[in-house]
């Protein structure tokens, strides 16, 4: 069941949509999310990201999507004024292949039971298909590790150029600039993690981007849903020590998250 108002397939042949892809997830029930579209036509639609679960309808997601297009831009911002020491750190790249494994296989050996069970056929159904989500993400984030750079600080280096010259360049060369900064991204950056919640007519937003050498970047977002500024979006970076837990996030914003 997807949200109301959404679409779920994107542009085709039309750049690279989301230099993110699989590293953004939502703080509330941490899946994957994905790039959809709201708005009362095409023409008019807003690219946003939105949980896999919300956009299915899961009971424990809560629709909350985002715009894409100010957080791509304030992040690729915050990649372009980075020093290249900001990456030099230690990185548990072996240890967390390591635990990606493990947990496959526990997945796929839960697949096997639950495909042998005596179940009824409905329950069996949802069950796998909770279980292979699992797996696809798990699969997504080893892919992304063992394709990682072992210097992070290159990546980087060689990334920021190509962002620069993104806005100007013709539109021939956008999808090859793009299809770069993506590849560099998943070389310098581990996870994000993205919240959002309502306060009165505003929608504002905490994103955290977790990279390789273990350091972590805050930006916040304010969208204004309402009034005269209706649609004006507002930005800030900033910076945490350690990632969110749900119960730390009810904590910090009583009453801001209807279930």
């Amino acid at each position: 069941v997807k949200g109301r108002g959404q679409k779920q397939r994107g542009r085709k042949g039309v750049l690279v949509a989301n230099l993110f892809t699989g590293l953004i997830r939502d703080a509330r029930d941490g899946k994957v999310m994905h790039l959809s579209y709201v708005g009362a036509s095409r023409k008019n639609n807003t690219r946003v990201l939105v949980s896999y679960g919300a956009r299915n309808g899961e009971k424990d997601s809560v629709d909350k999507h985002f715009p894409y297009d100010k957080l791509e831009r304030s992040v690729l911002l915050m990649v372009r004024e980075l020093k290249a020491d900001f990456l030099n750190g230690h990185s548990n790249r072996e240890t967390e292949i390591m635990a990606l494994v493990a947990k496959l296989d526990e997945l796929n050996h839960n697949i096997a039971v639950t495909q042998k069970s005596g179940k009824k056929i409905e329950s069996i159904l949802q069950l796998l298909e909770q279980l292979d989500e699992k797996k696809k993400a798990i699969v997504e984030q080893l892919e992304h590790l063992k394709t990682t750079s072992h210097d992070p600080s290159s990546a980087l280096m060689e990334c920021q150029p190509v962002i620069a010259i993104l806005d100007t360049a013709e539109q021939a060369e956008k999808e090859l600039l793009r299809t770069k900064i993506k590849a560099y991204i998943r070389q310098i950056v581990s996870e994000m993690w993205l919240i959002a919640w309502d306060e009165e007519d505003h929608r504002l937003a905490e994103l955290q981007i977790f990279f390789t050498s273990g350091r972590i970047r805050t930006i916040f977002f304010e969208w204004i849903r309402r009034g005269r500024e209706r649609g004006k979006i507002h930005a800030i970076t900033g910076n945490r020590v350690t990632k969110w837990s749900v119960s730390q996030i009810t904590s910090w914003f009583p009453g801001s998250f209807p279930q």
